[in-house]
């Protein structure tokens, strides 16, 4: 490959990574519905032109890769912590992940989307499968790094459930009142929660 074809394409990652970025803060300061394809153009500072080039004209479209960018950033963060195979760390630096993620932008946008698709039948379609895939892609890396801690499927799942519904959960209430500090002790509390089903006899 050419050093002019490998730069042409290095600066065409480098403005699509920009724009999920600057759709991911669109997102986060105008909702959902506010976050239109010129507000994304001109937060990420190109045409409309080349909005379309890299994404076409399906705002929606743009949106789930907006929102697969965000679960890539989730798994970069996750899977170093997964890899520890000893039950009381993992938890233990999952749920200290946990309590950092459910008030970030990232996290409020993915549920912002999330909520979107009740009353939008087009987004739906095409998110929720997306958003399903990548959550059994997480469960499923959680259930490999648990199963030599001699927890039945049913127990990884269980927690595995309470770690994903706490922190959607935390995310909306957060949505409505901003004092983290009551929404991170409800992630110690379900920590000594999960170390007790780990620990029982």
């Amino acid at each position: 490959m050419s050093l002019i074809r490998r730069s042409n394409e290095e600066r065409s990652n480098q403005t699509r990574s920009n724009i999920l970025e600057a759709t991911v803060r669109c997102i986060h300061q105008h909702g959902y519905q506010g976050a239109t394809m010129s507000l994304i153009a001109q937060e990420s500072g190109v045409t409309r032109g080349a909005l379309q080039h890299h994404f076409g004209n399906r705002r929606i479209e743009l949106i789930a890769q907006a929102a697969e960018h965000v679960y890539d950033q989730y798994f970069a963060q996750y899977l170093p912590i997964l890899q520890d195979h000893e039950p009381d760390k993992l938890l233990h630096d999952v749920w200290q992940l946990q309590k950092e993620l459910f008030h970030q932008k990232e996290t409020i946008v993915l549920i912002q989307i999330w909520l979107a698709c009740r009353s939008d039948e087009e987004l739906s379609e095409r998110i929720l499968p997306l958003f399903k895939e990548l959550d059994a892609k997480l469960s499923e890396q959680w259930r490999v790094c648990l199963k030599h801690s001699g927890l039945e499927h049913s127990q990884i799942q269980t927690i595995r459930y309470l770690q994903r519904t706490l922190l959607r959960g935390a995310a909306i209430e957060y949505l409505m009142f901003s004092d983290k500090s009551v929404f991170e002790n409800l992630f110690d509390i379900a920590e000594k929660a999960t170390q007790e089903i780990i620990n029982k006899p």
